[in-house]
């Protein structure tokens, strides 16, 4: 980005980059013909990660953008992990709160349904205590791919804690959402889970549903509500 242009210069530029959320985590390197101290520092504090100046050489400047790019690998590497289960590889709640935030804005502009389904394993602490944690572990992996069989890949699956899951539904209604819910109960219901000693056994899971529009309920409710659904389903008898 260069810093002396018509109009607006790059200061203003990368400050305009930096407040969308968007492109905020895209490395700006400045390059300019100025060659003050005071302002490679108003650059660097605007939120660029690099200054360049004039006259500039090409092989210096193709291994000053190669580091960089692979420093940015790096750095979204590690916030993919810190946003990641690393027992199923799926969403954690990190994720879906960031998401949230991002689904609460696009609900206000177009005013589509978002749905969330809260599962819940029935009986798990039986499994763990019966067959141990590693069998646990076991039976958490496989039940997030039997998730993974039975939703969109637009969908957003999460582990949230424990043996509970979340599925946030875009686009689909409450009656939409239930149908989704009863086909992956029955899946689940459906399905033998490994424990271990080529021992396999079926298990159930506990499923409540919420969905809001702008006009309905606020995003920031959704989970509240699918957990109060939830709760209900696990009182009247799982499953």
């Amino acid at each position: 980005l260069d810093i002396v242009m018509p109009g607006m210069d790059g200061y203003e530029v990368c400050r305009l980059i930096k407040q969308d959320e968007r492109l905020a985590n895209v490395p700006v390197i400045f390059t300019t013909g100025l060659d003050a101290s005071e302002d490679e520092a108003r650059g660097l504090s605007s939120g660029a990660i690099d200054y360049v100046t004039k006259p500039i050489r090409p092989e210096i400047l193709r291994h000053r953008v190669g580091n960089h790019l692979e420093m940015k690998r790096m750095r979204d590497r590690l916030a993919d992990l810190a946003m990641t289960d690393a027992l199923t590889g799926l969403g954690n709640r990190r994720r879906l709160e960031e998401l949230l935030r991002c689904e609460s804005r696009r609900l206000m502009r177009s005013g589509n349904w978002l749905s969330v389904m809260m599962l819940d394993i029935d009986f798990f602490k039986s499994v763990n205590d019966n067959w141990g944690h590693p069998a646990g572990d076991r039976v958490l992996k496989q039940f997030a791919q039997r998730l993974q069989e039975k939703t969109r890949h637009t969908d957003t699956l999460a582990r949230i804690g424990g043996e509970e899951f979340l599925v946030l539904l875009r686009n689909v209604s409450l009656e939409q959402a239930l149908v989704v819910a009863e086909g992956v109960r029955q899946h689940i219901e459906s399905s033998s889970f490994e424990l271990g000693n080529q021992h396999r056994q079926p298990l159930t899971a506990s499923i409540g549903v919420c969905a809001v529009t702008p006009e309905t309920v606020e995003v920031s409710e959704l989970f509240a509500r699918a957990d109060q659904a939830l709760y209900q389903a696990k009182s009247q008898g799982r499953n």
